[in-house]
């Protein structure tokens, strides 16, 4: 007796795949989250945001570049 599957059988051989397109580019960065460091790729941390001059300041957590985005060269981007 099946109790969710009322007793119907499941393909084995079947398996589903996820395809991942990596010619595609990397997604935007977003105003207010981390993005991609500009010199290795690697993930960034977002260390602060100044308000007044709407600049992020980052840094990278495998190479440990600093850099600034301004919110301007987002939204031109």
């Amino acid at each position: 007796m099946a109790l969710f599957g009322k007793g119907k059988k499941i393909d084995e051989d079947v398996v589903e795949t996820e395809t991942i397109d990596l010619t595609e580019a990397p997604p935007r960065q977003v105003w207010g989250s981390p993005g991609r460091c500009p010199d290795c790729g690697g993930r960034g941390y977002l260390d602060r945001i100044d308000i007044r001059e709407r600049i992020m300041f980052q840094h990278c957590l495998d190479c440990a570049h600093n850099w600034s985005v301004s919110e301007a060269e987002l939204a031109d981007a």
